[in-house]
């Protein structure tokens, strides 16, 4: 294994070698190069520590840890992450037959009938706890579609208690309408992967039988694991140093062009504000037809679908940057989970995990409206560049090897200023290809909504059809319901343009 560290320390030469140039003063020259020792020696550390036995009561990782602390630092007041979804019905089970379906599936898993407890060294663990389902099943009745909307939006921001197993379920019943059931839980939980497995294993088909993964989830099952992954870019060094270079200036580095949706205002101040929007009903086969005539993916389709809706906004509220013809620098987070080997029981008690990490991407908002082909090969260049990178590795590595050392406020601190130097959060996640059924009730339509420091775009798609949801701060984002107007706009303007 001398190899492995003679490796790393070639890389941290090489990093201190790229950031020289920059260099003004022997301070920061000093500096570059006791970030890339650091990084070396960290690496070497990380790699080579023995594992911790595994435990009910182990600690969390980095993730989760943070997570369960809070994000970003307490000073700001930003709620926790919540994960959480809206499921439409026709007709909603009863809460009798809800709480009988979470009893026998939900509570199997030991993070979801546990607290969050931090130790005196820091750590964070779960604990087993007493649970009551009654505490966690809220019902609530509505009037007609505005007032659920409403309470949706007021789910955006709202926390779960601490105190408690971190979820919930809220049975909303709609006078006039589909009613709901949103299911919550804390990010601390799992992540986006974790989450599908257990909702997963919630549903059955139309006969009551289990159902089967979701395709990205097998086929991601033979992915490496993040080590092995990292080994293997060793080889290909150009790309991993730069991927190096790229994380450890996501922080330092130059902020989005200050665009109409979003508040770029300094000091930066939480508002408890947030407003959903929905796109829904919107036609797969349309994508597929898309993504065959184009060569492009379903990926690269609502990637550049997303962009030209928020460039059709800019244009709507005639944004400087656009009237100027200004150079347009707009960038998504885009969260990547690493799935772990399966468990010979995909559903034991402690199979929820948190292995994942953001990664930056440039969304292509600066084409203009009349160009919606160059935009999704725009979109298609930058997420072909991306896959074939090391930098969702790199970057996963490097966060979890600073909280080695770095303080509780610092990496909340540092997590913020990454998130406020960007745009956008946006995840696209394939959900189920059939009907799926709770309780003996069928599902009619899913959407995916999280409220975040800076606007959240989520897509989802079910059955046949895709929903992509907006969650922005009111005051700033006025006339917000264009959005899904856009988004549409944007599709069919590439339908037109690949008919021929």
């Amino acid at each position: 294994m001398m190899w492995f560290h003679y490796s790393f320390w070639f890389v941290a030469l090489l990093v201190y070698c790229l950031c020289l140039p920059a260099a003004t003063t022997w301070a920061q020259t000093v500096s570059y190069f006791l970030v890339a020792t650091i990084s070396y020696r960290l690496m070497a550390r990380q790699l080579h520590k023995p594992r911790a036995p595994t435990s009910k009561d182990r600690a969390l990782s980095f993730s989760s840890s943070l997570m369960a602390k809070g994000t970003f630092p307490p000073r700001y007041n930003i709620p926790h992450a919540i994960v959480q979804s809206a499921l439409f019905f026709d007709s909603l089970p009863t809460v009798e037959d809800i709480k009988a379906v979470v009893r026998e599936k939900m509570l199997i898993y030991h993070r979801l009938c546990s607290i969050c407890e931090v130790l005196p060294s820091g750590e964070v663990v779960f604990k087993p706890a007493e649970i009551n389902v009654d505490d966690h099943i809220i019902t609530a009745a509505v009037e007609n579609d505005q007032h659920l909307m409403a309470y949706l939006d007021q789910l955006c921001v709202r926390p779960v208690d601490m105190s408690k197993p971190l979820w919930e379920l809220h049975v909303i019943r709609n006078g006039s309408g589909r009613s709901v059931l949103v299911p919550r839980v804390h990010h601390a939980v799992g992540d986006g992967l974790s989450m599908v497995n257990v909702f997963m294993f919630l549903f059955t088909d139309a006969e009551g039988a289990a159902l089967s993964p979701p395709s990205f989830l097998t086929a991601q099952r033979h992915v490496q694991s993040s080590r092995k992954q990292l080994v293997a870019y060793l080889r290909t060094a150009l790309g991993l140093f730069t991927s190096i270079v790229k994380v450890l200036s996501l922080a330092i580095g130059a902020s989005d062009s200050p665009a109409v949706f979003r508040d770029m205002s300094v000091p930066f101040q939480w508002t408890d504000k947030r407003h959903l929007v929905v796109a829904s009903n919107i036609d797969l086969q349309q994508l597929r037809m898309l993504k065959t005539k184009s060569h492009t993916t379903i990926n690269d389709v609502v990637s550049a679908c997303v962009a030209g809706s928020l460039r059709r906004y800019m244009e709507h509220r005639q944004d400087p940057l656009v009237r100027a013809g200004q150079d347009i620098r707009i960038r998504g987070l885009l969260p990547v989970a690493f799935p772990r080997p399966p468990p010979s029981d995909e559903h034991r008690p402690d199979s929820l995990r948190n292995r994942w990490c953001f990664i930056s991407c440039h969304l292509p908002v600066h084409v203009p409206v009349s160009d919606p082909t160059g935009r999704l090969l725009a979109a298609k260049a930058e997420l072909d560049v991306l896959k074939a990178s090391p930098e969702a590795v790199v970057q996963y590595k490097i966060q979890e090897l600073a909280s080695a050392i770095l303080p509780f406020e610092l990496q909340g601190q540092t997590a913020l200023d990454i998130m406020l130097k960007h745009s956008v959060v946006f995840t696209n996640v394939p959900g189920p290809t059939s009907t799926i059924y709770f309780a003996g009730r069928p599902v009619e339509s899913i959407c995916v909504f999280l409220g975040n420091v800076i606007p959240q775009i989520s897509a989802f798609s079910y059955n046949g059809k895709l929903s992509v949801t907006w969650v922005v701060d009111p005051e700033v984002v006025t006339d917000s319901e264009l959005l899904a107007d856009f988004f549409k706009q944007e599709l069919n303007a590439l339908t037109e343009a690949f008919a021929n």
